[in-house]
Formats: structure tokens, C-alpha cells, sequence
């Protein structure tokens, strides 16, 4: 009983504590506010950015989200924990000796996996739309200039920039190293995108 009140304080709003958190964070991708405090605050809670947008889930996405809450949260803490080894904010792995190859790729795209499962945070069911039913997992069309199609085109973006940024930080001076996370990464990369089938040019 004790797990599954904590499991229902985990669903709720962390500014009321009263209704279900159902909206993303924008350009964060926090996800811990109901739709009411988050058009309240100006930033988000947790890491202060400037919120420009709030993005609405449907409640029977909550399970699917909570998974990914779970997955993210342990590569947060595996970022958190590289950070703690190499004692500098560039997280040189180069510099890590006592971490075998594979270690250092992998937690490259543990990194690359934070950011890109931020982006499926923010991609699902992106806004209330009359044409999608809660709960309706069937592919819709969206319109090339739509509000939807445009943030997930930013979000895609960001991850692109963002893992660019990520393989110059590593300091990865080995040039066979960069290129097998480069191509480790790519393979993410190249997943479908949401709704990218379905848009309308």
C-alpha cells in the first residue's frame, strides 16, 4: 500500500499536489506539472528555464511516460556519476584510463539517449487536437507549417546540435572512437520521427 502511495504522489502536480501532471515543459522537456500551476510559473521548477511552451499529454499516456521517467532518470545518474570520475565539467573521457573502450562509447550515448528521450517526452501527443481521441494511437496528417510539425522539427534539431556538441566535449582524440559513437549515434538518429509519415507538404 505504502508503494502504491508513493507511486500516485509520483502522478501528481509538484507545485498543487492535487491533479495529474499531463503536460510537457518546453524547451526543458520536464515533465511534472498539471496544465493549471504550469501556466502560473514562467520557469520550470527544476532547472529554471524560460518556458515557452506547455505541451499537453493524455492521461493514457501516464504508464508509457512513466517508463520513460524511469529510463531517463538512470541516465541522468550515470551522466551525474561520469561527471563525479573525471572531476572536470568537460567530462574528457580520453583522460579516463581506467574505463575500457566500450565503457566510454557506451556512456556516450547514454548521454545521447537523455536528450533523445527528451525529445519523445515532448513528441507525445503533442497538443489537444479534435482529431486524435485520447487513448487513439492511429497515425493522423499534420499540416508542414503546424505548430506540431515545427516544434518536433526544433526538437530534432536541438538533439542534432546537442550530440555534435557532445562528441567535441568528450574530447574523443582517437579518430576510429569518434567515429564508431558517431555511427552508434546516427543509428539513433535515423529512427522515425513522429508523425514524420504523415505531414503534409
Amino acid at each position: 500500500p505504502e508503494q502504491r502511495d508513493e507511486q500516485r504522489d509520483e502522478d501528481l502536480c509538484k507545485i498543487c499536489y492535487d491533479a495529474v501532471i499531463d503536460v510537457v515543459l518546453y524547451p526543458c522537456g520536464h515533465y511534472m506539472l498539471c496544465r493549471w500551476c504550469a501556466q502560473m510559473v514562467s520557469d520550470c521548477p527544476v532547472c529554471r528555464y524560460v518556458i515557452t511552451d506547455v505541451i499537453r499529454t493524455y492521461k493514457a499516456e501516464l504508464k508509457r511516460l512513466r517508463g520513460y521517467r524511469e529510463v531517463l532518470a538512470t541516465l541522468r545518474r550515470q551522466s551525474e556519476e561520469l561527471e563525479a570520475l573525471s572531476g572536470q565539467e568537460s567530462m574528457d573521457l580520453s583522460r579516463i584510463t581506467s574505463l575500457p573502450e566500450k565503457v566510454k562509447v557506451d556512456l556516450a550515448l547514454a548521454f545521447l539517449s537523455t536528450l533523445l528521450g527528451r525529445r519523445h517526452l515532448s513528441l507525445l501527443r503533442l497538443a489537444e487536437r479534435p482529431d486524435v481521441e485520447p487513448g487513439d494511437d492511429s497515425p493522423t496528417c499534420l499540416d508542414a507549417g503546424s505548430p506540431e510539425v515545427k516544434l518536433r522539427e526544433a526538437l530534432d534539431s536541438h538533439v542534432s546540435t546537442a550530440f555534435s556538441g557532445m562528441v567535441r566535449l568528450l574530447g574523443f582524440g582517437d579518430a576510429k572512437r569518434e567515429a564508431k559513437v558517431t555511427e552508434l549515434a546516427s543509428t539513433y538518429l535515423k529512427a522515425p520521427k513522429w508523425g514524420s509519415e504523415h505531414v503534409k507538404s
